[in-house]
């Protein structure tokens, strides 16, 4: 369940938003971008650098986009700081779910969960794993098991980088 710092419950309209944020419906909650919405940058930027430990393949990526995870919160802090928190109590279970359906070869469960892990990392901004989840969905659709295997490898490091980057940016108190 989402919990404020303070251990209550929050808002009825957070607890949809997330919701709606791990159902991959964000774009009703919050209103579709117009033509007057700035384009996004060509090279993306992110607040915090990769962390030397880094395995390269998420060294391409950036870790986390901090001023969009803003703009999908309407600049509201707070709230994101609240998302933020929900998707860090959540991922966990992702994740091992992820690598059950990766030892067990069971393709479909695969792309399922790293389709939703996807989509989670995304609606938080969290590039690198977004991508890596987009990498995972993609190799079990090709039945590629030693990609899956190889891939699998990163999903921790991912998310203790997700994790430290949402604490350098303010945005959880938690760090690993």
């Amino acid at each position: 369940m989402l919990r404020q710092e303070f251990g209550a419950e929050p808002a009825p309209q957070t607890q949809a938003l997330y919701q709606a944020i791990l159902r991959g419906e964000i774009q009703t909650v919050l209103p579709a971008p117009t033509a007057a919405s700035p384009a996004p940058p060509a090279t993306p930027t992110t607040e915090s650098e990769t962390p030397p430990t880094t395995p390269p393949l998420l060294a391409s990526w950036p870790i986390l986009e901090h001023e969009e995870l803003l703009e999908r919160m309407l600049s509201d802090e707070s709230l994101a700081r609240e998302i933020v928190e929900a998707f860090l109590q959540d991922a966990p279970d992702q994740l091992e779910a992820l690598h059950q359906a990766i030892d067990n070869r069971d393709f479909t469960a695969v792309r399922e969960r790293a389709h939703t892990l996807k989509g989670a990392a995304g609606n938080v901004s969290g590039i690198a794993l977004h991508e890596l989840a987009k990498a995972l969905e993609e190799a079990a659709k090709n039945q590629a098991t030693a990609e899956l295997d190889e891939l699998r490898a990163h999903l921790a490091p991912a998310l203790d980088n997700l994790t430290n980057a949402f604490a350098d940016a303010g945005l959880t108190s938690c760090r690993v």
